[in-house]
């Protein structure tokens, strides 16, 4: 599972045709991101993100995140929370 930036460049790879050309198509696609929830220490973090992609077809996931040693954020584990 891709999430931030691999999940737009992701995204934009798969709507490419065979010569490598991005194919613009529109969609009723829509992303939605919850704020984060940290720990008391602020080293973790849940959030909720969604996807859908019409009146029965989606999903939702719910995903830890932890800082590293160097201050950046993480993902530990994601589940899925609902499908549709």
């Amino acid at each position: 599972m891709e999430f931030g930036d691999e999940a737009v460049t992701a995204m934009i790879e798969r709507t490419r045709d065979a010569q490598g050309r991005t194919l613009m198509t529109y969609s009723s696609d829509i992303l939605a991101f919850s704020l984060p929830v940290l720990s008391p220490d602020g080293q973790s973090a849940v959030m909720h993100s969604s996807a859908t992609c019409g009146a029965l077809c989606g999903s939702g996931f719910v995903i830890w995140l932890k800082r590293d040693a160097e201050g950046e954020w993480k993902t530990q584990s994601g589940r899925t929370s609902w499908i549709s």
